[in-house]
Order: C-alpha cells, then sequence, then structure tokens
C-alpha cells in the first residue's frame, strides 16, 4: 500500500510512507525474535509470500535468523524520516513519533546482539552501531503497549485472570524470596544480596497477612494444601497488584533492559548496572502510579548501595531477570543464555516441604534435568508444513520435537554452565 503508486498516495494520509513501512518491519523483528526464541528454526526467509504462490515455506536455521533480523533492522532504520509522522493516529505505543521508533530498532538490534554474544564475535559490533545511530535514553523512549479498560481490549493477565478464571497461576516462591532477600534453604542455594528487600516486591505482589510468599514452584494441583493456598497472595482482594490491572502496559523492550545489555557489552560496566537497576525501580514505580518521592529515592539510594557491591556476568543477568517481570519469553531466553540465576529451581531440586517430608519439583515431560530448551513445535505444522516440519525435526537432538533441544545461542554444557561471551 506505501509502495505501490495506485494506493501509495492515499496511505501516505495516515503516515509517511516509509516511516509506515519502517513501524511494520520492526514490529515484525519483534515478533519474529519472540517465535525464534522459543521453537528455534522456523520459517522466515519464504514466510509472508502467499501470494507469490509459497505455501508452504522452508524453516530458517538460527544462524541465519538472527543476522538477517540484524540486517532487516538496518533497513527499516535507513527508512525512518524524524521529520515525519510514523502514523497520524492509531498508534498506541509511540504515537507517531518516528524518532522513538529509531530509538526501539536499535534498542531491540543490542537485545538481538546479546543473544548472540556466546557465539558471535560480532556482537559488540552490532551493538556499537545502534548505540551511534540512537537508542533508548531514558524510560521516556520505552517500547510500552497500554492496554484498554473497555472489554475486550483489557490486558491479557486480567482477562486471564479475573475474566477466564485463571486462579491457578501465581508468583513462585523462588522469585518471592529472591525479592525478598531470602537464600533458598531447601536446596543450599545461596542468595547475591542475602538480607536486602528489593523495592519492587510491594509492586509485584500482594501480601497476605502481613507476609510475602510465593507459592512452590511447579506444584500439581492435587497437592494444593489449604496452608499453602491460605499462604498465597490474595490477588483476588480489593488491591491485586499492578500486573492484573485492566490497562496494564506490557512492555516491548525497556530502557533498563537496554542498560543491563550495555553494562555486559562494557565488560559489566558499573555505572550501566546502577542506571539499570535505577531506572528499573523508577519503571515499576511509574507504571504502579507511585509518587517517587524522596522517601522512594532514599530507599532507592539504600538498595542499589547494597546490590552494587560486585558487578559482574551473575548480578547483571539476576538483576535483569528481575526486571524481566511478566515477560516471560526475554527472561526465559535470558537464562538460556547465562545459566543466571542461580535461584532458578530445576527439575530434581526441591520445592515445599509436607509433613517435614522435602518435595522434589518433577517436570510433566523430559527436559534432561534443565528448565525448557524450547517449546515444542505445534503439531498442526505436521499437517500444514510438514516437509518444513520434518526437516526440522531431523534436526533437533534426538531427531524428535522435545522440550531439550538447544538453541544455537544456548552454549551452556554441565560442565561450563555460565560459558563466557566471545
Amino acid at each position: 500500500m506505501n509502495t505501490d503508486e495506485a494506493t501509495k498516495n492515499e496511505a501516505a494520509t495516515y503516515g509517511n510512507n516509509n516511516n509506515q513501512i519502517a513501524v511494520a518491519k520492526i514490529l515484525k523483528i519483534w515478533l519474529m525474535q519472540v517465535v525464534a526464541d522459543t521453537w528455534g528454526s522456523v520459517p522466515y526467509s519464504e514466510a509472508f509470500q502467499l501470494n507469490d504462490g509459497i505455501t508452504y515455506p522452508k524453516y530458517d536455521e538460527l544462524n541465519v535468523l538472527y543476522p538477517e533480523f540484524i540486517k532487516e533492522l538496518d533497513k527499516a532504520i535507513a527508512l525512518i524520516n524524524e521529520d515525519e509522522v510514523a502514523f497520524i493516529s492509531g498508534d498506541r505505543i509511540y504515537d507517531g513519533d518516528a524518532t522513538k521508533w529509531k530509538q526501539f530498532a536499535n534498542s531491540l538490534k543490542c537485545r538481538i546482539a546479546i543473544r548472540l554474544s556466546k557465539v558471535d564475535p560480532n556482537w559488540r559490533t552490532y551493538i556499537d552501531q545502534a548505540v551511534a545511530s540512537g537508542v533508548f535514553t531514558s524510560n521516556d523512549d520505552e517500547a510500552m503497549f497500554k492496554y484498554s479498560n473497555e472489554a475486550p481490549n483489557e490486558c491479557y493477565f486480567y482477562r486471564g485472570y479475573f475474566v477466564d478464571g485463571r486462579n491457578d497461576f501465581s508468583i513462585t516462591k523462588p522469585f518471592t524470596d529472591l525479592l525478598k532477600g531470602q537464600p533458598d534453604t531447601l536446596n543450599n542455594k545461596q542468595h547475591p544480596w542475602e538480607g536486602v528487600i528489593d523495592p519492587r516486591l510491594s509492586i509485584y505482589t500482594t501480601p497476605r497477612g502481613g507476609k510475602y510468599l510465593g507459592l512452590p514452584y511447579g506444584l500439581p494441583s492435587n497437592n494444593m494444601t489449604t496452608a499453602i493456598r491460605n499462604a498465597a497472595p490474595s490477588w483476588y482482594s480489593a488491591s491485586p497488584p499492578i500486573i492484573l490491572n485492566k490497562d496494564f502496559s506490557v512492555p516491548l523492550m525497556t530502557y533498563a533492559e537496554l542498560c543491563f545489555i550495555l553494562s555486559e557489552r562494557y565488560n559489566w560496566d558499573q555505572e550501566w548496572y546502577e542506571e539499570g537497576v535505577e531506572s528499573s525501580v523508577e519503571h515499576w514505580y511509574a507504571l504502579a502510579g507511585k509518587t517517587f518521592d524522596q522517601d522512594a529515592q532514599d530507599a532507592l539510594d539504600t538498595y542499589l548501595e547494597s546490590v552494587s557491591g560486585t558487578v559482574n556476568a551473575e548480578t547483571v543477568a539476576t538483576q535483569k531477570y528481575i526486571h524481566l517481570y511478566m515477560q516471560g519469553t526475554e527472561a526465559w531466553s535470558e537464562y538460556r543464555r547465562t545459566g543466571y540465576p542461580l535461584t532458578m529451581l530445576k527439575p530434581g531440586e526441591f520445592t515445599y516441604v509436607v509433613g517435614g517430608e522435602k518435595v522434589a519439583f518433577t517436570p510433566l515431560s523430559d527436559t534432561k534435568g534443565d528448565i525448557p530448551a524450547r517449546v515444542k513445535y505445534p503439531t498442526n505444522e505436521s499437517t500444514l508444513n510438514p516437509d518444513g516440519f520434518n526437516t526440522a525435526i531431523a534436526k533437533l537432538q534426538d531427531g524428535t520435537n522435545n522440550y531439550y533441544s538447544k538453541m544455537y545461542w544456548d552454549v551452556r554444557t554441565e560442565q561450563n554452565p555460565h560459558p563466557a561471551n566471545k
């Protein structure tokens, strides 16, 4: 519509032609990275070409996909005219601001680059290019999608909990203990900041009986006892956490995440790390509608001093993981890339105590002793795209559609659970 001579003039009434194309490319890459991070090899180079007669697109390997994503972002960035609007109306992320779309594209390029840090020695170059072109500079630049208070366009976290009645999910004990500064005594795991209470705790969840408690990780529903249920956060209360607000703003990418990426890029830089922690706390305070007064600033300063004594791969990754609450795919991907945080519960480790006995977490499917390395391809792919599906399956570990075949960029081993960057 923006390139065809018959339609591009009409399309331009909604915003600059090239800017519209650029935004479409940026959003496509954002989504396709989520898809690739989830399943592994997926159709891309031959996808989106139904009008050209391609109904069975091939599955592209990840070592081809991620560099292609970066090239596509570079093309989008080159198209952007910052003197023109992207869209006159309807842009719920940036209200048509082309400069902010460019910043998002460059920041997204940094996310893709960091995913390649263990396998591609060019990852630093990709980040340097993005920084030179213009990345996020503050929380004001974040790519946030704000949902509506009106049905049926409320946030899906709200809809899942209050509309669909999915009361079988909650904040977990390991994550709550991480926020509370408590070590995992069931598995003798140390806490990087023992005794330090995270200022985001009261935003992420709600107390019950004055205590912040999470549900045991991977608890089977038939093992849910009255005691465990009564200790769980009361999210059906009059004041549920902000993540269950109808109009909760879901991030596509935030400034804090970029700060942690840049800290890693510059060899665990202290200033970028502290900027990441500070901007994360401020980000969540703003989402919660809390006034960031002097008391909040004093609490942040105290917390920042407590968590900044050591800045390394573990502390950067752990703070990044905390910040990525409600961004499940990105947090999961970062664990697979880095092996952090160490508080992550693995199959065979203890999750709760009943009758004085420790109960181990048992996954529903074989994950080879780790958290899932990928999600299985949907079964309907075997009929919708059989050749691509079967070829992709044959390249997975054991030649099966499983949860344990590692991604191209996931090079962790039992002997080296936290591989160094290239």
